[in-house]
């Protein structure tokens, strides 16, 4: 895998992906990778991220400072901002739940540890802030952001299994191999390759055109920091047990200004939106131009509509590309807990405010201004 990113990095490509199973080595080659790096440039800044600094510590930072063995020094370790000098080269880690970390300063070589398990949101701040090489690296449990990169020219697509791994002890191969009787954990961890996603939220959809003729309204969900303002036009069809759901618009970076143009160009009259609550300030100021409420977020809010629309037929327009990608990735990051994953959710975060508003039976009225 070192030989092969090696190679990889000669030939001119930026940005090099490891998808592969479980001890295939893709976390020790980019390791090493980053490692030959520093002892071969001087004054070079690298990152080295995961989800976050726990699960850091107890895997790639800890095998950094083995991969180092006897060129260890305690003098170049910094514990308290987790980084170390090699070569005069600064090496930090960090995970990526602290929010300054990844809207902080460039840097020259960047690697993703489980690159999964990170938010596409989280990417798209640090690509553009990494100069000269990015390092990626994950089991394929699911489809997610780093998928849409294969095929493109600065990209090199690197596939292991553990068969790739020659330092790999007879007993770890012996405990791989008596899992291939699971079938969905041998063809992610045993073989590499992209498994079906598990736990998923709303398995009961499907691709339908909107039903114009029922009645409708609007979902709203506000974005924060780097997630997106989302709009979701929904109409319920309870004889049927059916929601027709079509995403109006998904995007970043909008000023109130920009969000209140977006909403007016698919809001023609004063039918219902619905709102999340939070933005209470921004919810008080549109009421001046559309009949917008703020979802009542109680505890077990967020539960109770879920279950609700797990009750009928999510029916997807089929030129909804946001909304489908989020119903296909969806799911429990906890299911005992019934605790959602918070990503691939601003569409139906506003679709589930509309669809409780609507069917709560009064039990839970929405918030009045």
């Amino acid at each position: 895998m070192f030989r092969q990113t090696i190679k990889a990095i000669s030939e001119g490509y930026r940005i090099i992906v490891h998808e592969g199973g479980t001890r295939s080595g893709k976390t020790w080659a980019n390791l090493t990778t980053m490692i030959a790096l520093a002892g071969r440039f001087q004054n070079k800044y690298g990152t080295i991220c995961s989800e976050s600094l726990p699960h850091l510590r107890l895997g790639a930072m800890r095998d950094f400072y083995i991969l180092l063995g006897n060129s260890y020094r305690e003098s170049n370790h910094n514990k308290t901002e987790n980084s170390y000098m090699l070569n005069s080269n600064h090496i930090e880690f960090y995970g990526v739940d602290n929010e300054g970390k990844v809207r902080g300063p460039s840097r020259d070589w960047l690697f993703m540890n489980e690159a999964n398990r990170i938010k596409e949101d989280v990417w798209n701040q640090l690509d553009p802030r990494t100069k000269e090489l990015v390092l990626i690296d994950f089991n394929p449990d699911r489809e997610f952001w780093a998928h849409n990169l294969k095929g493109r020219a600065d990209v090199k697509w690197i596939h292991s299994t553990y068969q790739d791994n020659d330092k790999l002890d007879q007993r770890i191969i012996d405990t791989i191999e008596s899992r291939r009787h699971l079938e969905n954990w041998w063809k992610v961890y045993g073989m590499g390759e992209l498994g079906e996603i598990e736990n998923i939220i709303y398995p009961n959809w499907k691709f339908n055109t909107f039903d114009e003729s029922l009645p409708y309204g609007y979902g709203q969900d506000f974005g924060f920091s780097a997630s997106p303002d989302a709009l979701v036009k929904v109409a319920i069809d309870e004889k049927r047990k059916r929601i027709y759901l079509k995403e109006c618009f998904y995007k970043r970076g909008n000023s109130s200004d920009d969000l209140r143009k977006l909403m007016e160009l698919e809001i023609k009259g004063r039918e219902r939106i619905i709102a999340d609550s939070s933005e209470d300030r921004l919810i008080r100021e549109f009421q001046k131009w559309f009949n917008i409420h703020g979802a009542n977020k109680y505890g077990g809010s967020v539960v109770d509509g879920i279950k609700i629309m797990q009750s009928y037929l999510i029916c997807c327009d089929p030129d909804s590309e946001n909304l489908a990608k989020e119903l296909k990735y969806y799911r429990w990051k906890d299911r005992g807990a019934e605790l959602p994953e918070k990503e691939f959710d601003h569409l139906l975060d506003g679709a589930r405010y509309f669809v409780l508003d609507q069917l709560s039976g009064g039990r839970t009225p929405t918030k009045a201004y």
